[in-house]
């Protein structure tokens, strides 16, 4: 499952200031890929670019020990399918929202297998397999909003009972209903990080079940519960908010006195 779905301004923050994580590699390659789509760079020329890279942010850096992770990288960016992925958007008929939300199943679990099938189109997007998720607990926990990784455990348990689900040796997620012909209308959940996409969860309940509970905050349009009737903001929005507010109650206190 992609970590990043916008590679275009990703590779920006690696040129503008160096490894931006430890994937050193998987930095490395779209990097290469930047060089090829968009700088018009031959292999040769892409490789010494990375290598004089390399030299700028590798403390001691050394050709040899790097030398695989620079071929492959590099190879991988100039395969024919290759390509630098700007997903920012993912779509649905309605036909396979209508599916999730009539099956017999508990409404988390409903929640779930969206989240699923969202994970199943960024794959497809991004040309890797649609049908095997590779995907975290600690992930699948935060797009479905759940409480504990034990609770989503036992909600994958009644998604493989139902046989909509399958999981292999490897722990990679296969949905048994990818198969189907679906109609309908198209309908676009549109996000512009992974964070935001990581609450796909929430955009099942608000634009597939109406579900009022879920709100979007006034500040930053951020998708969240709404836990009490006054609530407009979300989490970090609202201690912003605290925070203006002491810092103009101090600054009144100290012109009185």
């Amino acid at each position: 499952m992609l970590n990043i779905l916008d590679e275009k301004m990703y590779v920006l923050e690696i040129i503008a200031n160096g490894f931006q994580s430890k994937k050193w590699g998987l930095e490395l390659f779209i990097l290469a890929k930047y060089n090829r789509f968009l700088k018009n760079m031959s292999k040769k020329d892409c490789k010494d670019d990375l290598i004089e890279f390399c030299n700028r942010n590798i403390s001691d850096y050394n050709l040899t020990d790097y030398y695989l992770t620079l071929k492959k990288a590099i190879n991988n960016a100039y395969k024919k399918d290759a390509k630098l992925f700007e997903i920012k958007s993912i779509e649905f008929l309605s036909g396979e929202l209508d599916y999730i939300k009539n099956l017999a199943i508990s409404p988390k679990s409903k929640r779930l297998l969206f989240c699923l099938l969202c994970c199943s189109k960024i794959n497809e997007l991004s040309h890797q397999s649609k049908f095997w998720i590779n995907i975290g607990i600690n992930r699948l926990k935060k797009m479905n909003s759940c409480a504990s990784n034990s609770y989503t455990v036992n909600i994958l348990h009644e998604l493989l009972s139902n046989e909509l689900i399958f999981i292999n040796d490897k722990g990679s997620i296969y949905l048994s209903f990818l198969n189907n012909s679906f109609t309908g209308s198209p309908r676009k959940f549109d996000f512009k990080s992974v964070d935001e996409f990581n609450t796909c969860g929430l955009w099942w309940e608000k634009y597939v079940c109406k579900n009022k509970r879920v709100i979007r905050c006034t500040t930053c349009n951020e998708l969240i519960w709404k836990l009490s009737n006054r609530q407009i903001y979300c989490n970090d929005c609202s201690k912003e908010k605290v925070k203006k507010k002491y810092i103009k109650y101090n600054k009144k206190r100290e012109q009185v006195k």
